[in-house]
């Protein structure tokens, strides 16, 4: 059941309570795709990634506090279907370079649903003057904004132009 939502704070803790459970499922998802990557360097942004949820969730619960409110037990079922067809889709993958451009493929769909959830929260909590809460989720939205580049530049110079030369020896 949703929780009723009648006003801008109730709404920005909804939207928390999404990044937060993604945060913390991201977590325990991430270790388990990194035997699946070839790639070095996806590797790397794979570890870094894991290593920033923690972070992340630490910024999210400091901006709970200042809302006084503790993050609920709410499912995201869109990062739930985000994980669920990136499994899929490594499971689709033949070839580990195809491994690594699928995965690289779904963490950047993952990153901009992100993005789009903290952009949403900074702009609440901007609005309601919570100035603290709006430096936390500003510095999160720029983390996640560094990891959209990173992937980007593994995509284009890594495991991308591997994939093309692995289909043309082929």
């Amino acid at each position: 059941m949703q929780p009723a939502i009648s006003n801008l704070t109730e709404a920005l803790a909804y939207q928390l309570n999404e990044l937060y459970d993604a945060e913390k499922k991201l977590r325990e998802a991430i270790p388990g795709c990194l035997d699946k990557v070839k790639s070095t360097s996806l590797k790397n942004e794979l570890r870094q990634y894991g290593e920033s949820c923690r972070d992340k969730l630490v910024k999210l619960e400091r901006v709970y506090n200042y809302l006084m409110k503790e993050p609920a037990d709410n499912k995201s079922k869109i990062i739930d279907k985000l994980i669920e067809n990136t499994k899929g889709m490594l499971a689709s993958a033949m070839a580990n370079e195809m491994k690594d451009v699928m995965l690289t493929a779904c963490l950047h769909t993952i990153n901009h649903y992100k993005i789009a959830g903290y952009s949403t929260a900074l702009v609440f909590a901007e609005q309601l003057e919570l100035d603290n809460a709006v430096d936390l989720l500003a510095e999160v939205l720029a983390w996640e904004k560094k990891t959209n580049s990173s992937l980007l530049d593994v995509a284009v110079y890594d495991v991308n132009t591997k994939a093309s030369e692995y289909g043309k020896s082929s």
